[in-house]
């Protein structure tokens, strides 16, 4: 059995593989880059988190204006909204970075081992195609025949 790990907070649950974020179960339509901001927030929640962390973390290796980074946060905010609260997730420190501000779990599941589709089925269906294959080859020989010659 795999384990993987979740981050939950508020009516949000995070999965960082494959990356997706569920509301109330439901998955929200965000970027790739969206979703690796928010990881990185939600893993160091509570804590100061550099406009150059996060810029190095979704854009490694790759220079992009900091208006990329703003953006991807107004769409994480919007899809965020606010918390019980009113308070919104994502805080700006001015000029230094941003905080996740909602207390997070981590959450372990158990999740069970994909089990392959049955041998049984697969051969009946193979034996299934085989006969119906053998009785069209049998059918086109027996038009191909010349047909008998009439007797006058």
């Amino acid at each position: 059995m795999q384990v993987k790990t979740f981050y939950e907070f508020g009516p949000f649950r995070l999965a960082s593989s494959p990356a997706v974020l569920l509301r109330d179960g439901n998955p929200l339509a965000l970027t790739p880059k969206a979703l690796e901001l928010l990881s990185v927030l939600v893993k160091n929640s509570g804590n100061l988190v550099s406009k150059d962390e996060l810029m190095k973390a979704a854009w490694p290796d790759t220079f992009v204006e900091e208006g990329n980074l703003t953006q991807n946060i107004s769409l994480l905010r919007k899809a965020l909204g606010a918390d019980l609260d009113d308070r919104p997730y994502i805080e700006t420190m001015s000029k230094r970075g941003y905080g996740f501000a909602a207390s997070v779990r981590l959450v372990e599941a158990g999740i069970p081992p994909i089990t392959a589709v049955p041998a049984p089925t697969r051969t009946r269906t193979v034996r299934a195609i085989s006969v119906l294959l053998l009785i069209a080859a049998a059918v086109a020989v027996y038009n191909l025949l010349p047909s008998p010659i009439p007797q006058v």
